[in-house]
């Protein structure tokens, strides 16, 4: 007994050593990159928020920052909150490592994608940043994992641990708000259908998350003049319709004026000219106006949004985030470097999942026998593109980052179900289980 003890705990090592020190050295030759973005989680005024005036900015990312200043210092906690990112970051490895063992995948292919996984730099390079994109990969893993585990297993206790993660996400990454909405709707029509009494405690969680977040949007209308978690969304597509031409369109002639005069202005600097027109008119009438000039040019915005996707199809999702440390007679770095070059996942890796899954999807349903992971993979992806391409300006592939878990985990149900080895796919059905 001892000897299989002794023998499974080094095969454990095995697995996971690579994975420690390619993380930990990576760790070691990049630094702290800070963002424009940045400034804004670090500056987050919590002395308003205390007396209920909001931030553009949602507050959980900020309070960690908060957090970690106190506890370090202000010469040490952004090292401190990359050693925290990178933390998380690995027990999301961990997780994915369990969703394989959920789906029964046999170890070959298990170790492989927890190594395709576990060293991409896509993913760990953000480690480094301090942005809400690591914290979001990270907690969107485990969030997939507790919701498959409810549905192979039941766990009402993996519900609501999922619902709980999510709903933090919505508040640490706005976006994340489709993930929610997704998981939690699941959760009650897979329970109606499926006739399970004990779901009462999950659709108990969705009331209240729901409540809040209402309440949350309602106060943010109140104050910005949108019925949102951020205000990011009108000036971002303030920007798309000044940039586009799409403004031209507008009946209102003296938005029209406004934005031509705003640019005559400041003929280098997009986003002077966004403040201009959104200090003379406000989040509210700018959210009007551009919603106009989309409904006016609808068709031309679609194919331009198809051909930005073509444009950004071999853009990976790390490389001018990364910030190496200056090695310049380091040959080992050096090659750590281009090693780290190939452990990337571009928009093209992605989008080509996502047709993947389209077609899983169709032949589902020419079946009549639609599976709820490939509808929620399938949603998530699509999803995440459509936030990403519709509801911002620029950087979309670092917007629509949470497809790069969500295709490895795809992929991980693919071969799930190209080799039959889980023998419970009626419980991934719509169908109500045996």
């Amino acid at each position: 007994m001892a000897f299989c003890n002794g023998k499974k705990n080094f095969q454990k090592v095995i697995l996971w050593l690579p994975i420690i020190l390619y993380r930990l050295y990576f760790w070691l030759i990049t630094e702290v990159k800070v963002f424009p973005d940045s400034n804004a989680y670090i500056g987050y005024p919590f002395s308003s928020l205390i007396h209920g005036q909001l931030n553009g900015r949602t507050p959980i990312y900020p309070l960690v920052i908060r957090i970690f200043l106190k506890l370090f210092g202000e010469t040490q906690y952004l090292e401190a909150i990359t050693i925290f990112q990178s933390l998380i970051s690995f027990i999301a490895v961990v997780y994915f490592f369990r969703i394989c063992k959920l789906f029964s995948i046999n170890q070959f292919y298990t170790t492989i994608l927890l190594y395709l996984y576990g060293c991409n730099t896509s993913v760990i390079g953000w480690d480094r940043a301090i942005l809400t994109e690591s914290l979001a990969l990270s907690l969107l893993v485990i969030t997939f994992f507790y919701t498959f585990d409810f549905i192979k297993n039941l766990s009402i206790k993996s519900a609501v641990i999922a619902q709980f993660i999510v709903f933090v996400m919505v508040f640490e990454r706005p976006s994340s708000i489709i993930y929610w909405m997704m998981i939690n709707v699941f959760f009650v029509v897979f329970g109606l259908i499926n006739k399970i009494p004990r779901i009462k405690l999950p659709n108990i969680m969705f009331a209240v998350t729901s409540i809040i977040i209402l309440i949350y949007m309602s106060v943010f209308n109140s104050q910005f003049g949108v019925f949102s978690l951020t205000d990011a969304v009108p000036r971002q597509h303030l920007i798309v319709v000044m940039e586009k031409g799409y403004y031209k369109s507008s009946d209102n002639k003296g938005f029209i004026e406004k934005v031509e005069t705003a640019m005559k202005a400041y003929p280098n600097d997009i986003w002077l000219v966004t403040y201009a027109v959104l200090n003379e008119y406000g989040n509210k009438r700018v959210t009007q106006l551009t919603n106009e000039c989309y409904r006016k040019n609808l068709k031309a915005f679609v194919f331009d949004r198809v051909h930005q996707i073509h444009e950004d199809s071999d853009d990976d999702y790390i490389s001018e985030y990364l910030q190496y440390k200056d090695f310049t007679n380091n040959i080992n770095s050096k090659a750590m470097v281009y090693f780290n070059s190939l452990f990337r996942i571009n928009v093209k890796h992605t989008l080509i999942m996502l047709m993947i899954l389209a077609v899983l999807l169709f032949k589902e349903v020419l079946n009549r026998k639609i599976k709820w992971i490939s509808l929620g993979l399938f949603g998530s992806m699509l999803g995440t593109y459509y936030v990403s391409y519709y509801g911002t300006c620029a950087e979309y592939p670092r917007t629509m980052l949470c497809v790069v878990p969500i295709s490895f985990i795809a992929l991980v149900y693919i071969l799930n179900q190209c080799n039959s080895l889980n023998g419970e796919k009626d419980c991934l059905s719509f169908g109500r289980r045996k």
